[in-house]
This record gives structure tokens, sequence and C-alpha cells, in this order.
């Protein structure tokens, strides 16, 4: 296997709407042995970071969102006790539904104290998931400080305008906690202009922050027009970009590539056999 690339964990959600047509919160707590194959079938493949299961875990979409996230718990302490050579990615989820950019309140600052702390126990750094604000994405950083919590913070952005001097000065303020910085792309021609317009300049300034990208492979169109989403494979288009993907990471001394919606244990395996096949 290439030794500059990191493969990450695919689309847990994903994973498990496949096996039981659930987005997650039902499934944690009735098939803990089941996600915990998920995941094994993900290590297996040579996927060194997970990714906690609690994207959907929160209080706009389920009450129980905090025991939740302290059962899954589980999962990942044996998983790390099994294999102990991976990392655990904590997932913090955007707390507004369809990526809303709202202005930070009591409830916003309340949920990631919250998930923060019970979260804290069983992984080795936090991931800031799919956000198209920096103020969110600086408010976190801040509650992650302020609880004297030292751990890596991964940022993954979703592809929107944002504004550029504020991203470089956010950088600049946080850095120190940052280690990867990640787009998660709906398709790979977005994600190299994000990178090329936002990211390149940051990746090449500061040497310490990594890049990386989550792959999606879900029809965006279509899945934004219902409101009610019970089914990803619906929404799944059949992309082949794989060549596009592996010419762009060529010159990397070190890039981390996971899957994101569209992209279960199959999908990744057919991403990693490609792009590591000299």
């Amino acid at each position: 296997m290439n030794p500059n690339i990191v493969f990450l964990d695919g689309g847990f959600l994903f994973e498990i709407n496949k096996k039981y047509n659930d987005l997650g919160q039902k499934a944690v707590l009735q098939n803990i042995n089941d996600i915990y194959s998920i995941y094994e079938g993900y290590i297996n493949l040579g996927c060194f970071i997970i990714t906690t299961n609690n994207y959907g875990f929160k209080p706009n979409q389920c009450n129980n969102w905090e025991e939740l996230c302290d059962k899954s718990g589980d999962i990942f302490i044996n998983l790390k006790k099994k294999y102990p050579h991976i990392k655990i990615f904590g997932s913090l989820p955007p707390f507004f539904p369809s990526y809303l950019n709202k202005p930070v309140n009591k409830e916003f600052i309340s949920f990631y104290t919250t998930l923060i702390n019970i979260i804290n126990g069983y992984v080795d750094e936090f991931l800031i998931e799919t956000s198209i604000s920096i103020e969110h994405i600086e408010c976190i950083c801040s509650i992650i400080k302020n609880l004297n919590i030292e751990k890596n913070i991964n940022i993954s952005f979703y592809p929107s305008k944002i504004d550029n001097n504020y991203l470089l000065k956010f950088i600049e303020k946080y850095s120190f906690m940052i280690d990867k910085l990640f787009i998660n792309c709906c398709n790979f021609s977005e994600m190299k202009s994000f990178y090329n317009e936002y990211l390149y300049k940051i990746i090449n300034e500061y040497k310490t922050i990594k890049f990386g990208f989550y792959l999606n492979n879900i029809d965006e169109k279509k899945y934004k027009e219902n409101p009610i989403v019970k089914n990803l494979q619906e929404f799944k288009t059949d992309n082949n970009e794989y060549d596009d993907i592996k010419d762009f990471i060529k010159d990397f001394k070190e890039i981390y590539i996971g899957g994101c919606c569209g992209y279960g244990i199959d999908e990744m395996k057919r991403l990693i056999n490609h792009i590591t096949n000299n």
C-alpha cells in the first residue's frame, strides 16, 4: 500500500442503512455486535482511522442522544483493545439541520460541551464534521480549549462560500490545535476547486497541518429535494473518479482519504484497490 496515503473508514450511516434501513439510532442500541463488525470490515481493508457513529445523535434528531453516545463508546473501546494501531476520531457533527449557518446560541454551546465530555473518554482525536461555518468551528475549538482537553482537532469542510480572510485568521489563531483539514466533497472537481481556492495556501504555510478529503457518492440534487431521508440507497450514484483522484494525490507526501455517504465497505474496497494499484 502506498505509504503516503492514510485511509479513513467509510460512511457508517450509509452502511447501517444498507443493512437495517435505519439511520443509526435504533441500530446502535439493538445491534452492537453488527456495528462492531462493520468497523472491523473497514479496518481489514487497511483503514487506519475509525470515526465514531454519532453523526445523527443530537437533540433535533433523537431524545436519547446522550445515551446513544455513551452506549456506543463500548464499540470503540473494544476496537482499540483489539486493534491498538488504529485511531478513533470523535465525531462533532453539525448541530443545526441541513448545514444551516445559524448564529451560535446556548443550545449550540450546551450540546457540544456535553458531547465532547461524553466521547472524550474513548476517542484519540476530534473531528468537526462537514461544517460550512467558520464561526461554528471556532466556537467548538474554544469549547475544547476551555475544557482543557489536549487532543488534536481535525476539521472537515463542506464546500460552500467561505470568507477566505476569516478562514486564514481562524487557522492562525487555532493552528496549534489543528492536525488535519479535510474537504467533504460531493464530486472530485468540486473538491479540487475548493482545495485550490481555500486550503492550498494554508497547507503550504502551516507545515504541521495535513490535508485530506472525504468522497461522497450520493446524488446531491435528488438528496436535497427529499425532505425526509429514509433510504440512502435511493440516492446512490455510480461516479468513477478514481483515475482523477489517483493523479491528484501522487504529489502529496502525506494525504488522508475517507468515504462519506455512498461509501460503504464495498465502495471503500474498490477505491483502495484502484488508487493503490501500481
